[in-house]
């Protein structure tokens, strides 16, 4: 049978936790490349995060400034933010892990 996994796409089926975005299902994924330019947006970090039923979303910021009257507190504004279905934290809780743990072997 020949392969039709389409040029550049990666199969996550072989990740652990199994083949769902949430790691409990049998559901297969692959990501595909993508033929526009990929939306980079910068944040400086997350203030905050809000779990609902159904989506998660994180407050992004960015440092606008230093307080200087405050124990040169950084001022930050919320710039973003990221929704996404909570099915999708496990996935994602799994990427910064990996990261992580990279990260520290080195």
């Amino acid at each position: 049978m020949a392969d039709t996994k389409p040029k550049g796409s990666k199969d996550k089926s072989d990740k652990p936790g199994g083949d769902s975005p949430s790691g409990r299902g049998k559901s297969r994924a692959k990501l595909v490349s993508n033929p526009h330019p990929v939306e980079e947006v910068y944040v400086d970090g997350i203030a905050g995060i809000l779990g609902r039923a159904q989506v998660c979303k994180l407050d992004c910021y960015s440092v606008v400034g230093i307080d200087r009257e405050d124990n040169n507190a950084e001022i930050r504004r919320v710039t973003h933010r990221l929704v996404m279905p909570t099915t999708a934290l496990p996935e994602l809780i799994q990427m910064i892990k990996t990261l992580t743990e990279a990260g520290e072997s080195k």
